[in-house]
């Protein structure tokens, strides 16, 4: 089975805030679907918020 610490990487606020600017700079929907498909990260409104951490108020 491995090592249990290898099977959940954490996020990181910034480095999703970062993604999510790239989201944002794609030109086309093609684009934008391979950079969610490469990241998983999308650009949401929220994010403008800076008390808003994406990453500790995740919810599924």
């Amino acid at each position: 089975m491995g090592d249990m610490e290898d099977w959940f990487v954490g996020r990181d606020s910034n480095e999703h805030l970062q993604n999510a600017l790239g989201w944002q700079q794609c030109n086309s929907d093609a684009s934008r679907k391979r950079f969610v498909k490469q990241t998983g990260v999308r650009w949401s409104e929220l994010l403008r918020l800076p008390y808003f951490d994406s990453i500790r108020f995740h919810y599924r």
